[in-house]
C-alpha cells in the first residue's frame, strides 16, 4: 500500500529531524546542542508541513500552519531569516486566498517601516500585482507620495531617521524601475537580467524570473533548462515554476536525454516542486530497468521561496487594488 503524501511528508520530516540531531550533537555540547535541535526541528515543523501544503494547493491549510509557527533561535540571524521566511510564505498564501488588496496594504506597511532587508519580496509583489491589475501607473503615483512622506514622518527627532529615509527612498526607487521593466515584453530583456553575473537586485531579478515563467517560449526555456547539467539551475526551477502540461513533458524529455546524476536530480526537483509527481518520476524511470529506486526516491532541498511568487496565480482585478497608500501608514513603524 502507498502512503498518502501527507504521511509521507511527516515521515520525511522526522527524518530530516534525525540527521539534524546528529549533527548538533556531534558538533555542540551541554545545554546549547539540545536547544539547537529544538531551533531546527520547530523550522522543519513549520516549512516542511506549509511547503507540503502549498505544493498540492491547500493554501488555507498552509496559511493556518504558517500563522501557528513562531519560529525562535539562539541565532539572531537565524531567527531574523526564519522570521522572514514565515512573513513571505503568509503573503504568498493570503494572494492565493483571494486577499490581493489585503497584501498590497501590507506591503506598503512593510516599506514604511524604514528597513532595508535583502530576503524580503515586499517590492516586487507591488510591482507584480499592479502590473496585473493594470495599474501600474497608481503604482508610480503611489511610490513618489511614499517618498515624500518618509521626512514627514522620520524626522531628525527620531533614532536612525537617515537610515530610515534612505531606506524609504530606495524602496520607491526600486518600485519605480520595477514598473519599468515589468512593463517590456521583449523577452530577451529579461534573459539578459537573468544572465548578468553582476545583477544583485532581488526585486530586478524577480521581475525577470516572473515574465520568463510567464511569457517565454516554451523551447527556449527548455533548451536554457537542458543546459543545466549536473545541477538544479535557475531554468529548470523556472520550468517546474511554469508546471503547465508542457511545462511537465519538457522536464521528462530534459530527464531521459541526461546522464545518469542529471537524471536523478531532475526527478528530485519534480518530487518536491509539482503536484502529483509519481506517474510523471515513474515515466523517466521506467526505460531503466532494474535500477529505479533510487530514481523514484531522489528529493531535492525545498524550492527558495522566491520561485514560488513566479507562479501563475489569480491575478486581481483590473482597477480593484488601491489607489491611496493606507491611512495608518506608518503605524508598523512606531512599534519598530
Amino acid at each position: 500500500m502507498r502512503l498518502p503524501n501527507f504521511v509521507r511528508a511527516a515521515i520525511f520530516s522526522w527524518l530530516a529531524a534525525l540527521g539534524i540531531a546528529a549533527n548538533c550533537f556531534g558538533q555542540g555540547s551541554g545545554e546549547a546542542a539540545p536547544k539547537l535541535l529544538a531551533d531546527r526541528c520547530e523550522r522543519l515543523s513549520g516549512e516542511v508541513l506549509g511547503a507540503h501544503h502549498e505544493r498540492v494547493g491547500q493554501w488555507g491549510k498552509a496559511f493556518e500552519v504558517y500563522s501557528q509557527w513562531q519560529p525562535r533561535s539562539l541565532c539572531g540571524t537565524c531567527a531574523m531569516s526564519m522570521r522572514r521566511s514565515r512573513a513571505n510564505h503568509l503573503l504568498l498564501c493570503r494572494i492565493h486566498l483571494g486577499q490581493a488588496a489585503e497584501v498590497v496594504d501590507a506591503c506598503w506597511k512593510e516599506l514604511a517601516r524604514g528597513c532595508d532587508d535583502p530576503e524580503r519580496l515586499t517590492e516586487f509583489l507591488l510591482v507584480r500585482l499592479y502590473a496585473e491589475a493594470g495599474q501600474l501607473d497608481d503604482l508610480r503615483l503611489l511610490s513618489r507620495q511614499l517618498v515624500k512622506a518618509g521626512p514627514r514622518q522620520y524626522t531628525s527627532k527620531v533614532e536612525g531617521y537617515t537610515e530610515s529615509r534612505k531606506a524609504i527612498a530606495n524602496a520607491s526607487a526600486a518600485l519605480l524601475a520595477g514598473c519599468e521593466q515589468a512593463a517590456r515584453k521583449e523577452i530577451a530583456d529579461h534573459f539578459a537580467v537573468i544572465d548578468d553575473p553582476r545583477e544583485e537586485s532581488p526585486w530586478k531579478i524577480l521581475v525577470a524570473y516572473w515574465q520568463v515563467v510567464e511569457l517565454a517560449p516554451l523551447e527556449e526555456l527548455k533548451q536554457r533548462a537542458a543546459q543545466e547539467s549536473g545541477q538544479v539551475g535557475n531554468f529548470l526551477e523556472l520550468l517546474a515554476a511554469r508546471d503547465t502540461t508542457a511545462a511537465r513533458e519538457a522536464l521528462i524529455e530534459i530527464a531521459l536525454h541526461a546522464d545518469s546524476d542529471h537524471k536523478r536530480l531532475i526527478c528530485g526537483l519534480i518530487r518536491t516542486r509539482l503536484a502529483n509527481p509519481e506517474p510523471l518520476i515513474a515515466r523517466i524511470a521506467a526505460p531503466l530497468a532494474g535500477n529505479q529506486n533510487s530514481y523514484i526516491s531522489a528529493t531535492a532541498r525545498a524550492a527558495p521561496v522566491e520561485f514560488e511568487f513566479v507562479k501563475a496565480w489569480t491575478p486581481p482585478r483590473p482597477g480593484s487594488l488601491p489607489k491611496r497608500l493606507p491611512a495608518d501608514l506608518f503605524e508598523a513603524s512606531a512599534e519598530r
